[in-house]
C-alpha cells in the first residue's frame, strides 16, 4: 500500500509539473490560442462544458465496454474451439491471421455503409478491434505449456477436457488478460475512429467539430476525459486480473 501511494505520488506530482511548464511556456511565448491552449483554458472548458463533455462521454463508453466485451468474448470462445478442433485450428487460422493483417481503420467507411451510422456500427467496429488480439494471445495462452506437464497428465490418464481445464486453461489466464490490455486501448481508438467516419455524439464527433471549428481547448479538453476514462477501464481490468489470477501477478512481481 505505501509502495502505491509513493507511486501515486509520484505520478500526480510530475503531472502537475508538466501542466505547470506548459502554462509557463506558452504564456511567456505567446503562442496562440489555437494552436497550443494554456492548462488553465482547457480546466476552464472541462468546468463550463461538464455536461456536454459527459453526454458525449457516456456515448463513447458504452460502444467501448460494449465492443469490447463482445469482440473479448468472442475472441476467447474462438480461441478456445480452435485450440481443442484441430482440424478447426488447421482451417481457420491462417485466414484469421490474413484478416489480421487488413488495416481496420480502412473497414470504418464499410462498417457504415453496412450496418448505418447508429450505435450498432459503432460497436462492430470496437468488436472488430477487439477481436484479434484477445483471440491470439488466448491462443498462445493455451499453447505454451510444458511438455512435461502434459505428460504427467498422460500418465495420471486424464481426458481431454480435464487436461483443459485443470492445466491448459489456468495456464491460458494470464495470456488472457494481457490480451486484455492490449485490446482496450484499441478498443479506444476503434470507438473513435468510428465516430470520426460518421457519428452525432460521442467523444470523437465532439474532437472532430471542436477542431473543424479551431476550439483547440475543447479538443484537449475533450482528449483529457477520453483519456481519463481509458485508464480508468485500464485500471479496473488490472484489479480483476489480481483477483483472477493472483499467480500471474505475483510471478511478475517476483520478476521485478
Amino acid at each position: 500500500m505505501a509502495r502505491l501511494a509513493g507511486r501515486l505520488l509520484f505520478n500526480v506530482s510530475y503531472a502537475a509539473l508538466l501542466l505547470i511548464a506548459w502554462e509557463v511556456l506558452v504564456r511567456v511565448f505567446n503562442v496562440a490560442d489555437y494552436l497550443l491552449p494554456r492548462p488553465s483554458d482547457v480546466l476552464r472548458v472541462l468546468a463550463a462544458q461538464s455536461g456536454l463533455l459527459s453526454r458525449h462521454a457516456v456515448t463513447t463508453l458504452v460502444e467501448i465496454m460494449t465492443g469490447f466485451a463482445i469482440g473479448s468474448a468472442l475472441g476467447a470462445a474462438l480461441a478456445v474451439t480452435i485450440h481443442l478442433v484441430e482440424p478447426l485450428r488447421r482451417t481457420l487460422l491462417p485466414l484469421l491471421v490474413a484478416l489480421q493483417s487488413v488495416p481496420k481503420v480502412a473497414l470504418a467507411p464499410l462498417i457504415i455503409v453496412w450496418f448505418g451510422i447508429g450505435l450498432s456500427a459503432k460497436i462492430i467496429m470496437v468488436t472488430f478491434f477487439c477481436f484479434f488480439p484477445v483471440l491470439m494471445n488466448m491462443l498462445g495462452g493455451l499453447s505454451r505449456i510444458e511438455p512435461t506437464v502434459l505428460d504427467l497428465m498422460g500418465v495420471l490418464r486424464a481426458r481431454r477436457w480435464q487436461t483443459f481445464r485443470k492445466v491448459e486453461l489456468p495456464n491460458a489466464l494470464p495470456a488472457l488478460f494481457d490480451g486484455l490490455k492490449i485490446a482496450l486501448p484499441v478498443a479506444v481508438i476503434g470507438a473513435i475512429v468510428a465516430e470520426f467516419t460518421s457519428a452525432e455524439r460521442g467523444l470523437g464527433h465532439l474532437i472532430l467539430v471542436a477542431s473543424n471549428q479551431i476550439q483547440t481547448d475543447m479538443t484537449f479538453a475533450a482528449l483529457i476525459v477520453l483519456t481519463f476514462m481509458a485508464l480508468l477501464l485500464f485500471t479496473a481490468i488490472a484489479l480483476l486480473e489480481r483477483v483472477s489470477v493472483p499467480w500471474s501477478t505475483a510471478y511478475r512481481k517476483g520478476e521485478r
